[in-house]
């Protein structure tokens, strides 16, 4: 069987270079696995290697199948090799057979995420660790993160420095203690012990890495320093390595993807063959033009252009709408029009934040469009807007018990299982709904001491909320009622205190529940708002299994569409405002919209929005510098588009980036500043009383900013920070803050 006659130039030199290092440089749509799998079914046709002398790595199960099932069906006769699979199946079955001599027992267990979320609260339980403090997903992110780094229980105190340190290192050597003592390894143990097992014992590293006569390693761009080590350590006898991946497309660095591992391949590698796939499959020219323009801007990169023989097609159209509701408007208008003549399955609405979901779902619903929301929940089924709704609907139906169970500790008041029982046992007795058995059980002094002073304070927030919505002018706004909850709860220092790594996105979603009450103001008050909510939250018909699909740039990776709208093009959406400081993680940006725009085979749309609601209040949106560095010349500019957007950009005061191309300057009008609200945000740190107004400090998360209002708080001071165009309320005890300069 002829392998290589399907196969173009590169694909064809990147199989036959059998020996040796090889980097395969895969653009978007090249055909890399089809070069993945023809190599392996070459190296076995030709007699190279045993079906077990082949280790071919992928991230997904999926992946691996389906790359098992191709080489089968690729090979006339003869058996396909077993030993593919994801990083965490390759060191499993090593450590099935080594894993004594790292002092586990036969038989040892791997434990997944719901093992090890309860191990982690059991820990805390048994060491009398504060559970409030932090959630346990946020410590086994923590625990990963640590894991990852190299750094082990004893370490971890200083790896995790300011007050929440102690309680994370703490977590960390129960959590590891119980592993152990359970004979089990949770995923990243998997990779970490085969490391330490090839560290320990030369012996066994030599015997493994020489049962491994060619290695191949997919997505090389997304693995992390263990893996890199492991990539190493296993090529290491033979010396054949071949690696696909595509540094444009490396967008996982808040999962520890390190792009440095397939930008530095030649130099740790200086004998490394490099092949190119330049040749795409999958896009229009035009698409492929347009996404060249804008990739061409990042420094951190290999460098290639994508083309194809399939000709232009149509044009790629830029649409930039009065604002975000109109753009909804637009997007769903064009979903109706695409309904007409194709398949909404194939047609994709690809936005940077979670957050941006909700115009385009309650749009879709209105026009009665399916959608389904890929790799994310649907706006109100997620857990921060489901906890605020719960507040809401009991603050309007005190009967409602459901509201009443899940508004009650959140946050935790310390109400515990056996303070519910007996509220649910006196209101099962009485006749009575959850919330008036605990009036009357606080009333009559029967809650225990120490919930009762939480659970009164519970009891006035909803009395204040029903204060408000009974206000002799009307009742106050839906829109200010939401505001209040958030902060009467402090309800965003909740969610960075337990929930740190997610904590933007979810703020992010609690302003567009913000958004969407204001908008729902009428003489309904906020039962017309709920009733609304209920009616889209509902709206089972409509988000079904089949129909426009609804993702963020990270879910889009790997997938591939007709019809793309890549939405929200705007400076502190796409580029996101926290990485407006940093030219690495800009790049990083651009890469998430190189990644969407190549999702696109044969048309594709870019919208933004003139203004945008945020918090409630309506602010001009400054153009993404994305747009002017894929260049006039690559698009179709469509009305209702302010043209004074491209002089702008290319005015003399726009700034330049370091490749050459004018993009639109940011200034103090910058889209992505919002109103200074209080964002909250505390984040673990210091509480010195060291920040005037006009300091210049630095932020983990948010990068450099400018201290602009400075107010009095207990045991510290609540900073106004200007990040960027992003103003941020943060409170110094919590605050990871550095000073920079006097």
């Amino acid at each position: 069987m002829d392998l290589l006659k399907d196969l173009n130039e590169d694909q064809r030199r990147a199989v036959e270079l059998a020996d040796g290092k090889v980097l395969v440089l895969a653009g978007a749509g090249s055909g890399k696995t089809r070069v993945l799998v023809h190599r392996i079914a070459w190296a076995l046709e030709r007699g190279l290697a045993s079906p077990d002398e082949i280790v071919a790595v992928t991230f997904t199960n999926k992946a691996a199948a389906e790359m098992k099932d191709r080489v089968a069906r690729l090979l006339a006769a003869g058996e396909a090799p077993d030993r593919v699979g994801t990083f965490h199946s390759i060191c499993l079955r090593m450590l099935r057979r080594e894993a004594p001599r790292l002092g586990y027992r036969a038989g040892f267990q791997v434990f997944d995420t719901d093992d090890s979320l309860r191990l982690i609260k059991d820990g805390l339980k048994e060491a009398r660790l504060d559970s409030q403090a932090a959630s346990p997903g946020e410590i086994l992110r923590r625990i990963s993160s640590a894991k990852n780094a190299g750094i082990d229980p004893a370490e971890s105190e200083q790896f995790w420095r300011g007050p929440m340190g102690e309680v994370y290192a703490a977590a960390y050597q129960s959590y590891q203690s119980g592993l152990r003592r359970m004979n089990a390894m949770d995923f990243d143990d998997l990779i970490v012990n085969a490391l330490t097992l090839f560290q320990k014992h030369p012996d066994r590293a030599a015997l493994w890495s020489g049962s491994c006569r060619y290695l191949l390693v997919d997505e090389y761009q997304d693995t992390n320093r263990p893996q890199y080590l492991l990539v190493r350590a296993l090529s290491e006898v033979h010396g054949n390595l071949c690696v696909v991946g595509d540094e444009d497309q490396s967008i996982y660095r808040f999962r520890g993807a390190d792009i440095g591992n397939i930008l530095s391949f030649q130099k740790d590698f200086p004998d490394a063959e490099l092949v190119k796939l330049t040749r795409n499959y999958r896009s229009t020219g035009s698409i492929l033009s347009a996404s060249n323009s804008l990739v061409r801007n990042n420094t951190e990169r290999i460098g290639k252009d994508l083309w194809t023989d399939a000709g232009r097609g149509d044009a790629v159209r830029f649409v930039r709408l009065p604002g975000d509701r109109e753009e909804a408007s637009f997007v769903t208008r064009l979903m109706q029009e695409w309904r007409a003549s194709a398949l909404l399955e194939v047609a994709a609405i690809l936005y940077r934040t979670n957050a941006q979901s909700r115009l385009f779902e309650e749009s879709l619903i209105g026009a009665g469009i399916p959608y389904r929301i890929f790799g994310s929940l649907r706006f109100y089924d997620r857990k921060e807007i489901r906890d605020l709704m719960a507040y809401l609907k009991l603050a309007v139906n005190p009967a409602d018990d459901i509201s009443f169970k899940r508004a009650v500790n959140v946050p935790p008041r310390g109400i515990g299982a056996a303070a519910m029982l007996s509220i649910e046992s006196l209101a099962a007795r009485a006749g009575k709904s959850l919330h008036d058995a605990l009036a009357e059980a606080l009333a009559a002094g029967t809650v225990p001491a120490r919930a009762a002073a939480r659970a009164s304070e519970f009891m006035t927030i909803l009395a204040e909320m029903r204060e408000k919505i009974a206000a002799p002018s009307g009742g106050d706004a839906p829109g200010e009622i939401v505001r209040f909850l958030v902060k009467r709860i402090d309800y965003d220092e909740y969610l960075h205190r337990t929930e740190e790594s997610e904590a933007e996105s979810r703020l992010e979603n609690v302003s567009q529940l913000i958004d969407a009450a204001r908008e729902a103001g009428g003489p309904e008050g906020l039962q017309g708002f709920l009733d609304r909510a209920s009616l889209v939250s509902d709206a089972e018909s409509v988000a079904g299994e089949r129909g426009v699909n609804l993702m963020t740039l990270h879910s889009a990776k790997g997938l591939e569409f007709d019809l793309v709208c890549l939405v929200g093009l705007e400076e502190g959406l796409c580029p996101h405002a926290r990485t407006l400081e940093s030219e690495s993680e800009i790049e990083e940006e651009r890469r998430l919209a190189y990644v969407g725009m190549t999702r696109a085979r044969k048309r594709l749309y870019l919208t933004a929005a003139e203004t945008r609601r945020t918090f409630g209040e309506t602010a001009p949106a400054k153009l993404s510098r994305f747009i002017s560095e894929i260049g006039e010349e690559n698009l179709e500019v469509t009305r209702p588009f302010a043209a004074a957007a491209w002089s702008e950009s290319r005015s003399s005061g726009a700034r330049t980036h370091n490749s050459g191309t004018r993009h639109v300057p940011l200034g103090d009008e910058d889209v992505s500043r919002h109103t200074e609200e209080d964002d909250g945000c505390p984040d673990s740190g210091n509480g010195a009383f060291d920040f005037p107004v006009g300091a210049r400090v630095r932020h983990d998360q948010f990068g450099i900013g400018e201290v602009v209002v400075v107010e009095p708080a207990d045991g510290g001071q609540k900073l106004t920070i200007r990040f960027g165009g992003r103003s941020r309320k943060l409170l110094t005890r919590f605050a990871r803050l550095t000073r920079i300069g006097s």
